[in-house]
């Protein structure tokens, strides 16, 4: 296989203890936190081969004080609020996939739950535990081609059927020689995965490691991608997939977004420009940062999150100075829109937009707290609730399963 030489950042993990009872403002604050907390070393300069190759570059308006209204950018938007049973409450969500009509959710006590498009709980896949079949830490899962669940957890990957049934148990170990201890999975095209080892669990960061290995079928190492320059950690999820693509959740300190293709070749697919706000220095937090470094990093967009693809536009997330933004390229204006969720707030006519973390078709599709939920009914204006058709939606309770929140573009 072709190594591709790509731009290497190292991504941190921030684990952001949020209480679900907390108010949407305090929540809001700790996401926006989270972005100018996920800081590490290295160097944020391109290589000469992913530079030269021809990539789409999106351009951030230097205004980000321009907030687009809900309505221009969708058609539809719809809730869909997950069975509460008892037992099976659900505090967050880390990762959930829409597969035909079966919502698939990895929850916050690492439990696959299946809903139907109704909502409704249909079963549980696997268990917890330390027998056969069972599970450790559900880490990351997604329906292969095949149509079964595959698993990720600690040191092995469980395959189950739609309904299920555990199928087999396939055991790997790449902490010894590569320190990989990999937090997110997904089919290779070309055979086997690709493992995200991020650097969860590991000791002393080397260019001979990898964030992202190609692995055959047996788990055995094919190729690493993204050098590991300093310790640091992973995302809650790692791929998305768009037509014959899988796409890499943006890496950080890294403006670029990285695709699979079809053949297993990693490249550059878009790059996102935030013009001054950018930044080009060597962030090194082992010493003490000078007040012009210090300034410097905070004068600039860090870290970018929730990237999704459909067909006429491209999502992503991005925090500035504290406050989170969601911006959305049009691809056949070539054209950015940008929303921020403290500027919706005060707008008792605007429907809040709660980042997007899946894309469906046209449809982006964030879960939100019941408790959001809530307030946003209590804030918006009669005729804004008409609207958008959320009348029905005023039997919800604070303390209820999260809520699926689907905006369909136009």
């Amino acid at each position: 296989m072709e190594k591709v030489a790509v731009t290497i950042q190292p991504a941190l993990m921030v684990i952001v203890l949020i209480n679900p009872t907390n108010s949407m403002k305090t929540k809001v604050l700790l996401y926006s936190l989270l972005f100018f907390l996920l800081l590490s070393c290295n160097d944020s300069r391109k290589s000469k081969e992913s530079s030269s190759l021809q990539i789409t570059s999106i351009s951030i308006p230097e205004n980000l004080s321009i907030n687009t209204p809900i309505d221009s950018l969708f058609s539809e938007i719809k809730l869909l609020p997950l069975e509460t049973k008892q037992g099976y409450e659900i505090a967050d969500i880390f990762h959930f996939i829409v597969y035909d009509s079966l919502i698939m959710i990895n929850d916050d006590r690492k439990r696959l739950l299946i809903f139907n498009n109704n909502g409704k709980l249909v079963r549980q896949i696997g268990r917890r535990g330390e027998g056969p079949g069972e599970y450790l830490s559900l880490r990351d899962f997604y329906v292969n081609a095949q149509k079964e669940i595959e698993i990720l957890d600690f040191k092995k990957i469980e395959r189950y059927t739609l309904d299920g049934q555990h199928i087999s148990t396939s055991r790997f170990d790449l902490l010894d020689k590569y320190e990989c201890n990999p937090s997110n999975f997904c089919a290779a095209p070309s055979g086997g995965y690709f493992l995200w080892g991020g650097t969860l669990g590991i000791k002393d960061a080397s260019p001979r490691r990898s964030m992202l290995y190609h692995v055959n079928n047996s788990i055995q190492i094919i190729e690493g991608y993204f050098p590991i320059t300093h310790p640091a950690g992973g995302a809650l999820y790692r791929f998305s997939t768009y037509k014959n693509l899988i796409l890499i959740e943006p890496i950080f300190g890294d403006y670029y977004i990285y695709q699979i293709d079809s053949l297993g070749k990693v490249s550059p697919r878009y790059q996102y420009d935030f013009g001054k706000r950018s930044y080009h220095g060597k962030l090194d937090f082992r010493k003490n940062m000078s007040p012009d470094e210090i300034n410097q990093i905070n004068e600039s967009v860090i870290q970018m999150i929730n990237f999704q693809e459909t067909d006429q536009w491209l999502h992503v997330d991005f925090g500035f100075k504290g406050k989170v933004y969601s911006s959305f390229y049009c691809k056949e204006k070539a054209k950015i829109y940008l929303t921020n969720v403290n500027a919706i707030k005060k707008n008792p006519e605007e429907f809040c937009f709660w980042w997007a973390r899946q894309a469906y078709k046209n449809t982006l599709i964030n879960p939100v707290e019941a408790s959001w939920i809530c307030e946003e009914l209590n804030r918006l204006s009669p005729q804004t609730i008409e609207k958008w058709k959320l009348e029905a939606y005023r039997d919800i309770k604070e303390d209820d399963n999260p809520v699926l929140v689907f905006y369909k573009f136009k």
